[in-house]
């Protein structure tokens, strides 16, 4: 199968792993609490998009000049930064994990 394929599969599916993931969540800990983390969680991603987003966005800008698009990689602290932030602004846990993950050299 093709990565096409495979990311349309893995876009598809991701609703409904988040939905399992708060429901698992909420169950645990409780409705309130796995609300109040999903928003905040949103909010800190928003927050960390205003802080950081224009710096990081003007330093890939600088280097996608620089060196065209063999420069997207994840290792860049820049692309790293706007995607998981971008990630944090996404409803769920999932996304969250992973978004927060980015912000964690170890894991980029």
């Amino acid at each position: 199968m093709s990565m096409l394929k495979w990311a349309l599969i893995g876009l598809l599916a991701l609703p409904a792993a988040e939905l399992a993931g708060f429901l698992l969540v909420a169950m645990s800990v409780g409705w309130l609490w796995a609300t109040i983390a999903l928003v905040s969680t949103s909010a800190l991603g928003i927050a960390l998009l205003r802080r950081s987003g224009r710096h990081a966005l003007g330093r890939l800008t600088e280097t996608l000049r620089n060196d065209g698009i063999a420069a997207l990689r994840l290792d860049s602290p820049a692309v790293a930064t706007l995607l998981g932030a971008a990630l944090l602004v996404l409803p769920g846990f999932i996304t969250d994990v992973v978004g927060g993950a980015l912000f964690l050299p170890r894991f980029r």
